[in-house]
């Protein structure tokens, strides 16, 4: 983002570059180094330690879904990972490559429904084209458990050759306040019930969805 010649580099929640936009030199006693590359309307950071990152700019040579975003990243030793996005600007594919191979995550979106539309349904790995595995989010629509767009199971599964193509090893799933319930507030987190949860209720024949909150309580973490 950049404002009153100056631009932020946001890193993390607690990770940011500031720089003076007159000379592109750091504030606040930082050490990466960012220089714009005008001819690419692109800006790169150094690191210290040699790696570096590379970010989309600004105007009208980039569409605006993509301004300011990571375009790309270098470690230390030379390897890329490169970022792609769909045309609305969500992340598409992170891609690694090094010694000659290459380390691939999809990420896919829901495209209807309540609560559900424009937020993230999976995320699969895939080294050198092969699926390794893939992880599946679901999103509370109406129900007792909680209010729309909230995060309700998230399920990891590996793929196995000679069997049923993904293969769930383990799930989380996820307990809200709604509105007007006592205890606590609207999308608040009430419980979590991690994989160890899971198994055991699945060896005991409950819906997870179904129990009530004094039942699963025993099964949550």
């Amino acid at each position: 983002t950049t404002e009153k010649n100056l631009m932020a580099v946001v890193r993390g929640v607690s990770s940011t570059l500031w720089v003076n936009t007159n000379d592109y030199q750091s504030l606040f006693a930082a050490k990466q180094k960012l220089i714009p590359r005008a001819d690419k309307a692109e800006y790169e950071v150094f690191q210290p330690d040699g790696s570096s990152k590379v970010y989309y700019g600004f105007g009208e040579m980039i569409a605006e879904p993509f301004q300011g975003k990571l375009k790309s990243m270098k470690d230390r030793n030379g390897n890329v990972m490169s970022l792609g996005y769909y045309l609305n600007g969500l992340l598409d594919t992170v891609a690694w490559a090094a010694e000659g191979r290459t380390a691939v995550f999809d990420y896919d979106y829901y495209t209807e429904g309540v609560g559900k539309q424009g937020r993230l349904k999976s995320i699969t790995q895939r080294i050198d084209g092969i699926d390794l595995q893939r992880v599946g989010y679901d999103y509370y629509q109406v129900g007792d458990h909680g209010e729309a767009g909230d995060l309700k199971e998230v399920v990891v599964q590996d793929w196995k050759v000679g069997s049923s193509p993904w293969v769930t090893i383990r799930r989380t799933i996820y307990r809200y306040y709604k509105v007007d319930e006592p205890g606590g507030f609207p999308h608040g987190l009430k419980m979590v019930i991690g994989p160890d949860g899971c198994r055991r209720l699945q060896a005991a024949g409950l819906d997870p969805f179904g129990i009530t909150d004094a039942v699963m309580l025993g099964y949550s973490d």
